[in-house]
C-alpha cells in the first residue's frame, strides 16, 4: 500500500511540475508578445516624433525669417519717403511678407496609442505621462498659431492689396501702379505688423516648449528600445 502511494503521489508530483512548466512557457510566450507589441509601437512612435522635429525646427526658421520682415516693415513706415530703390526692394518684401504656411505635424501613431489600449503597453511612468501631455503642447502652439494666420490672412493682405498692384510689382505692367506711399502712411497696417510680431514671439515660445517635450519623447523611447 505504501508503495502505491509512494507511486501516485510521484506521478501527481510529475503532473504538478508539468503544469507550471507548461504555464511559465506560455507566460513567457506571452511577455515576448506584449515586448515585441510595444517595440512595434514605440518605433512608430519614434518615427513620428523624428518627423516632428524636424517640422518644428523649420517651422521655428521660418517664423523667426516672418518675424525679421515684419521688423524690416515696421522700420520703413516709420520713413516718410518712397524711392525708387526702395520700391523695388518694397516689391521684395510684398512677395514674402504675407506668406503665411502652417505646421502640420504628425500625430497619427499617438493619436492611435492614447485613445486604444495600446497605452497600456507602455510601462514606463515617465514616458506615458509625457505622451498623454504632448496633444495639449501641440494645442497650445496651434492657439498662437491660428492668431497669427487670422491677422496675416484677414488684416494684412487684405490692406497690402489695397495698395498694391500684382500685376504691376510681377512684370512690370503699367495698367495699375502701387501705391507705396499709401501703404507706408497706412497706422493699421503698421499695427497689424507690430501685433503679428507680438505673437510670432509667443508662438515661437509655444513652437520651443514642444521642442523640448518633442525631443524628450525621443531620448526616452530610444531609452525603451535600448533596453529590449
Amino acid at each position: 500500500m505504501g508503495k502505491y502511494l509512494k507511486y501516485a503521489i510521484g506521478e501527481i508530483l510529475l503532473v504538478v511540475i508539468g503544469i507550471l512548466i507548461a504555464l511559465q512557457i506560455n507566460n513567457w510566450k506571452e511577455q515576448q508578445q506584449l515586448k515585441q507589441e510595444q517595440k512595434v509601437v514605440l518605433e512608430a512612435l519614434l518615427g513620428d516624433f523624428r518627423i516632428n522635429k524636424s517640422l518644428i525646427q523649420e517651422g521655428a526658421k521660418r517664423h523667426k525669417y516672418h518675424k525679421d520682415l515684419g521688423l524690416t516693415w515696421i522700420n520703413i513706415m516709420r520713413e516718410d519717403t518712397v524711392n525708387v530703390r526702395k520700391t523695388s526692394f518694397l516689391d521684395s518684401l510684398m512677395y514674402w511678407g504675407p506668406e503665411y504656411k502652417v505646421i502640420d505635424f504628425v500625430d497619427a501613431s499617438l493619436n492611435n496609442v492614447i485613445n486604444s489600449e495600446k497605452l497600456d503597453l507602455i510601462k514606463n511612468t515617465e514616458l506615458k505621462q509625457n505622451l498623454i501631455e504632448y496633444p495639449l503642447s501641440i494645442t497650445l502652439y496651434k492657439d498662437f498659431e491660428a492668431v497669427v494666420r487670422e491677422i496675416v490672412i484677414e488684416r494684412i493682405r487684405p490692406r497690402n492689396e489695397r495698395y498694391i498692384s500684382l500685376a504691376n510689382m510681377l512684370n512690370g505692367s503699367n495698367s495699375f501702379k502701387s501705391d507705396y506711399t499709401g501703404l507706408l502712411k497706412d497706422r493699421q497696417l503698421s499695427n497689424d505688423y507690430v501685433n503679428r510680431n507680438w505673437q510670432l514671439d509667443e508662438l515661437l515660445k509655444a513652437l520651443q516648449i514642444l521642442e523640448i517635450k518633442t525631443v524628450t519623447l525621443i531620448e526616452l523611447i530610444e531609452k525603451e528600445l535600448s533596453y529590449d
